[in-house]
């Protein structure tokens, strides 16, 4: 008991002494992402108008507010853009959020928090214009939707942007590495701090995340996945196709899929042990009667 105390107010002095400020929601964002063919080098600032009034940390203007800082990248016509956005009156009536983007290269991204319906913005310092597109909605965690621009300004129709770079396998595989190697670091290390040392014990603590990572990955890439094919799908089939898979039938199958694997894991682990324990008292009497052989 004294030691289990000892091993729980080293923790806990560990975990002051290596405190520190930090952001807990660091894992991965949906994201909107827009691509403008046909921009050129025109300056060009933009933003999405919402259906609702707040989405996260975004709301709308109050219309007293100033902007801050990280609101207006892009100096002065940035802050000619949220004005501008923020007098502009939606026939919808949908919402500034007080989020200016610089359209870089012809694309912009919304990558924290992009409202779920929305309306593409754009504003052209030059000329003091506003051109504003249809109004869109998120089909997937990363949704990517490409237009082109007219010559007189305004916006064409809006589709979805390029399956193969959203779906690519090598994007996604640095993010995957990070996260098994510090889930597995993190786990080991509790794992000294409360005392386990047994090299058993940690080769299953291992094995488990190991394999618990492997499929919330899959279950999450393939989710990604699906979501994008049957949006593209959906869009270019002339009528509605009832053998477009869905998240709704592939849910049950990776959850199936999931339950097999950590059964199979944990059987395989039982029977281990069960050999080992099996193994020691035969082999602790066979010890003895050398033992008794010996000594007549």
């Amino acid at each position: 008991m004294k030691k289990l105390l000892f091993r729980l107010l080293n923790a806990a002095l560990l975990c002051l002494l290596l405190s520190t400020t930090a952001f807990a929601d660091m894992g991965p964002k949906a994201s909107v992402q827009i691509t403008l063919e046909g921009l050129g080098d025109r300056p060009c600032y933009a933003t999405l108008l919402s259906q609702e009034d707040s989405t996260g940390p975004a709301s709308a203007w109050d219309g007293v507010s100033e902007p801050e800082a990280w609101m207006l990248p892009g100096g002065d016509g940035a802050r000619e853009a949220f004005y501008a956005f923020a007098n502009y009156r939606d026939p919808d009536g949908m919402y500034f959020l007080c989020r200016v983007f610089e359209v870089r290269e012809g694309s912009f991204t919304w990558g924290y928090y992009p409202p779920g319906t929305f309306r593409v913005l754009l504003f052209f310092p030059d000329t003091g214009e506003l051109t504003v597109g249809e109004k869109l909605s998120r089909y997937a965690f990363e949704s990517s939707f490409q237009a082109k621009l007219m010559p007189d300004g305004s916006l064409g129709t809006f589709t979805l942007g390029s399956f193969e770079k959203t779906n690519s396998l090598l994007d996604q595989l640095p993010g995957f590495l990070l996260r098994v190697a510090l889930t597995l670091a993190v786990e080991l290390l509790l794992a000294l701090l409360f005392g386990y040392r047994n090299p058993q014990g940690l080769g299953l603590i291992f094995k488990v995340n190991l394999i618990t990572q492997l499929i919330l990955n899959l279950i999450l890439g393939l989710d990604l996945y699906y979501q994008v094919r049957c949006a593209y799908e959906r869009e270019n089939a002339p009528e509605p196709d009832p053998q477009i898979i869905t998240r709704a039938d592939l849910y049950p199958v990776l959850r199936e899929l999931m339950q097999d694997a950590l059964r199979s894991a944990v059987r395989s682990e039982a029977k281990d042990r069960l050999k080992k324990r099996e193994k020691t008292p035969s082999d602790a009497a066979g010890g003895g009667a050398s033992s008794l052989r010996e000594g007549a």
